[in-house]
């Protein structure tokens, strides 16, 4: 189990490092965004051309290399969301009284493009790789485009303990298709299945203690898979994780939070 030690150590900084980067940038001035997903494209093409290069390397430093290239993928991706670049048809809050189906099909067409957008980039990735045997990037995306999934369905379904403070202001109108609730239906299968595909990743990673490459590989995976079952369980226990993102979204002003409050208010 030591071997996993250092995949838990680098996956865990970069998650912290590039969620603090994405939450800062997307809720700096508006000005700015166009200018910071420009960059951060030009990061990610790049990162799809070494993941592609990288593919037939099985090393462990190849593992971490193609690792941090899902990773800069899935953050600009992130970013053209919550910049308000790349979302969905319906981009307006939830209608009062809006309620089961018709309340589930326009939460999914709020982000309907983003999503889709997703799924083609997973694909790309496992094309660009197919075959090889250093897919390291492509399966931490995967990862966390299915926790993401999970994640959005919980809070759309309620969950009790939401940063809503943190949604930038071009897509406020999210906060109105989110519930308070203690507990929902969905949340004990989605922890379940994530411990399960946990275990199994960590099995692979320890299948073979001689083999440095898997032990980085599915070290890498298991430690993402991991901190998102971390943050499903923030999402109902009464532990505050806002404190490892506030700093990074102190320069909003308080008119965008009156704003957006307002915004809340008046499209539930």
């Amino acid at each position: 189990m030591t071997s996993l030690l250092l995949p838990l150590l680098f996956c865990v900084l970069v998650w912290w490092g590039s969620t603090w980067l994405i939450l800062f940038l997307d809720t700096s001035s508006p000005r700015s965004f166009r200018v910071s997903l420009l960059i951060a494209g030009v990061l990610a093409m790049s990162a799809l051309v070494a993941m592609a290069l990288l593919g037939s390397v099985e090393t462990p430093a190849a593992a971490y290399a193609s690792f941090l290239c899902g990773i800069l993928v899935w953050g600009w991706l992130e970013m053209s969301y919550l910049m308000g670049f790349v979302t969905g048809p319906w981009a307006q809050p939830c209608p009062a009284g809006a309620a089961g189906w018709r309340r589930f099909v326009l939460g999914v067409k709020t982000s309907l493009y983003h999503e889709l957008a997703v799924v083609a980039m997973a694909g790309v990735l496992f094309v660009l790789t197919w075959g090889e045997p250093n897919q390291t990037g492509a399966w931490a995306f995967t990862v966390l485009w299915l926790m993401r999934w999970s994640s959005k369905l919980n809070i759309f379904l309620g969950v009790s303990n939401l940063n809503e403070d943190f949604f930038p202001e071009k897509v406020a109108y999210l906060k109105t298709f989110v519930r308070r609730k203690p507990m929902n239906w969905l949340f004990p299968w989605s922890v379940a299945l994530g411990v399960l595909a946990i275990v199994k990743l960590v099995l692979l990673a320890t299948a073979d203690p001689a083999d440095t490459f898997a032990a980085a590989c599915w070290g890498l995976v298991a430690s993402i898979a991991l901190l998102g079952l971390l943050e499903h369980l923030f999402l109902v226990l009464p532990v505050a994780d806002d404190a490892l993102w506030r700093s990074a979204v102190q320069q909003r002003s308080v008119t965008d939070s009156t704003k957006a409050k307002t915004l809340v208010q008046t499209g539930r």
